[in-house]
């Protein structure tokens, strides 16, 4: 008797060690998910259960005039999710948008769904800025390079046939080469803020023997 007495007391502590192994392992996830920068939320395969780390906790206010409008977002993602489906949505908040978030639902392997937000707000409003410096410099840019270009022009008609006429037109290339980079950019910003691009073909032969021209003319001896 005091055998199975004592095996079974080993079981039981067995169990308790398990039991308390198990609770650590849990605490030390929802730490983990805790301290991480996005907002996550868990839904157990019922849709009954749901658990939310401190960052989504932490997005938008209860009660604020866009928490309505975020909750909707976010479950209709979980529902998404619940069904096997992963989906992603862009949403913004504010007039103009002041709050932008990239949400991802997505199901779990038990049958549950998991959502999680970043907050790309600051991320945004930073290649805005980013984008609209491009934009302003570049159209700065125009009118000293219109300068530059038109008083070559004119210095190569005024010394036609001499080493100051050939040096003007190095420049007014190099300046059409700079104006050509500043369009570029503004071309780039325009992209950044609509996705569209004006695309050419462009005459590889053409852009090597301008180039070779250049670096001979730059190299040749003055007369």
């Amino acid at each position: 008797m005091a055998f199975f007495r004592r095996k079974r007391a080993v079981v039981a502590v067995d169990e308790n060690a398990a039991a308390a192994r198990s609770q650590l392992s849990l605490e030390q996830m929802r730490l983990a998910m805790n301290a991480l920068p996005m907002g996550v939320v868990i839904v157990s395969k019922d849709g009954e259960g749901r658990w939310s780390n401190t960052a989504f906790d932490g997005l938008l206010a209860q009660g604020s005039v866009d928490f309505d409008r975020f909750s909707q977002h976010v479950d209709a993602l979980v529902a998404s999710a619940l069904s096997g489906e992963s989906r992603e949505e862009h949403v913004e908040f504010g007039e103009p948008a002041v709050r932008m978030f990239e949400m991802v639902g997505t199901p779990l392997t038990d049958g549950g769904g998991a959502v999680i937000v970043y907050d790309v707000t600051k991320q945004a409003m930073t290649d805005r800025v980013r984008t609209d410096f491009v934009a302003n410099i570049s159209h700065e840019l125009r009118t000293p390079i219109g300068a530059v270009s038109l008083m070559a022009e004119n210095l190569m008609a005024a010394t036609e046939d001499t080493d100051v006429a050939r040096m003007a037109s190095v420049i007014f290339t190099e300046v059409t080469r700079l104006n050509d980079t500043v369009g570029d950019l503004l071309e780039l910003a325009r992209i950044e803020f609509d996705g569209l691009a004006n695309t050419q073909e462009v005459d590889l032969v053409k852009v090597i023997e301008e180039a070779t021209g250049a670096c001979a003319l730059l190299h040749s001896p003055s007369r």
